[in-house]
């Protein structure tokens, strides 16, 4: 379809979508909750094509997820953070996963199933029951890892200036 197209033309783009930094906050901001957000492009110019305006919407909510996890961290300090576990229908882009591990640093782990909502809730339906007498190894027989995604360390370097840009649009775009 239509993303693989585009995944496969974004992919030959470097890091930061040649300069080009998408807000994608079209209708408010979720985390923290701001519902006057909206969305900008910042940069482009006449070279951009649409790739980079692709490219630049999946590093945007790449570059959202990574300010989440810095809250996290800050609030959590103990909490050790070592990979992200990704469902549904964002781990379907091979480009997406890849560019979402280079801007978090951190491994992003897919799992092989798109129902794990109805998965876990047959699990905890299961326990209460008695069918199952263990839920973590309940979970562990039914969903499986299908793909796992290493952090680049020169991208997740250069990704480290967009965030910071990023964060900066945030900041000059709240009304």
């Amino acid at each position: 379809g239509i993303y693989k197209i585009l995944d496969e033309k974004a992919a030959q783009l470097s890091p930061g979508a040649e300069g080009l930094i998408c807000v994608p906050h079209l209708g408010g901001r979720a985390c923290p909750n701001n519902t006057t957000y909206r969305g900008v492009w910042h940069g482009f110019t006449w070279s951009h094509k649409q790739e980079h305006f692709y490219r630049s919407i999946l590093e945007g909510i790449a570059y959202d997820q990574y300010l989440s996890y810095e809250a996290l961290t800050e609030t959590y300090g103990k909490a050790e953070i070592t990979e992200v576990i990704a469902y549904g229908g964002g781990p379907k882009s091979p480009l997406w996963n890849q560019i979402k591990s280079d801007v978090m640093g951190l491994p992003y782990v897919c799992l092989g199933r798109d129902d794990i909502s109805a998965v876990g809730n047959t699990i905890v339906a299961g326990y209460a029951i008695g069918l199952y007498d263990d839920m973590v190894k309940a979970a562990k027989q039914f969903v499986k890892p299908s793909e796992r995604y290493e952090p680049n360390p020169q991208a997740h370097e250069a990704y480290q200036r967009y965030v910071a840009i990023y964060r900066g649009l945030l900041a000059r775009s709240e009304p």
